[in-house]
């Protein structure tokens, strides 16, 4: 059964990639090498700015081949950020450590972060990452089951990370419970950008937003470890 619904996704992927390539013309595109260098591809990416008040930048991506399957990739100005995985609802055994004797469900979003700026960035994925419901409820971390650096793989953190430039990470991150009749919808995350202010003296971030379709919830379902 695993390996069919390995083949499933993988076939799921390879028709709306087609798809879409018959029926988008890109906005812009560059070309990219994901994660380990085994996948060279071109990528549409689309940018807007958000006014709220202060100035940020807002990256979007689409479904695109990514490390060893499918994810969800947006090389913006300070940030390569990668969706490599995103389960609704998964035990947190081997990525929490807690006090307490309980092992709930939460969601779980893996990603690879690469610092592309000439400065250096913290990541700060336990903080300022965000799952958008399909019932418009935004659900943050979870902060009592963040996942732990001590329990985790070797290669992947689930704390605060400074990045010099050039600099790549694996990260994860546990968010908040999510109703039972409710999907992930969207995922966000917002970097600080230090020393650079904003014409009303606010700290400039930027933004990256990952609409998660059914079809992605597909791609993306399968842990990373």
């Amino acid at each position: 059964m695993d390996a069919f619904l390995r083949v499933k996704r993988a076939y799921e992927a390879i028709q709306s990639q087609q798809e879409r390539a018959t029926t988008t013309q890109p906005a812009s595109s560059k070309t990219a090498t994901t994660d380990g260098g085994a996948t060279t591809r071109t990528q549409n990416v689309n940018w807007r700015l958000a006014n709220d008040g202060t100035e940020q930048e807002r990256s979007r991506a689409e479904s695109t081949p990514c490390c060893a399957g499918v994810g969800l990739e947006i090389d913006g100005t300070h940030l390569t950020l990668t969706l490599v995985s995103m389960v609704r609802e998964t035990e947190l055994t081997g990525i929490t450590w807690t006090m307490d004797d309980s092992d709930p469900d939460r969601p779980l979003a893996w990603f690879t972060v690469e610092n592309t700026s000439d400065q250096t960035l913290r990541w700060r994925g336990s903080q300022r990452t965000e799952f958008v419901g399909t019932d418009g409820e935004r659900y943050g971390p979870a902060g009592a089951y963040r996942a732990s650096d001590t329990v985790l793989p070797a290669d992947w953190r689930g704390s605060t990370v400074d990045l010099t430039p050039g600099q790549a990470v694996r990260a994860v991150v546990v968010g908040e419970e999510i109703p039972d009749d409710a999907e992930i919808d969207r995922i966000t995350y917002e970097q600080p950008l230090g020393t650079h202010m904003s014409s009303a003296g606010r700290t400039e971030s930027e933004q990256f937003v990952f609409d998660i379709d059914s079809t992605a919830r597909s791609q993306l379902a399968e842990r990373p470890f």
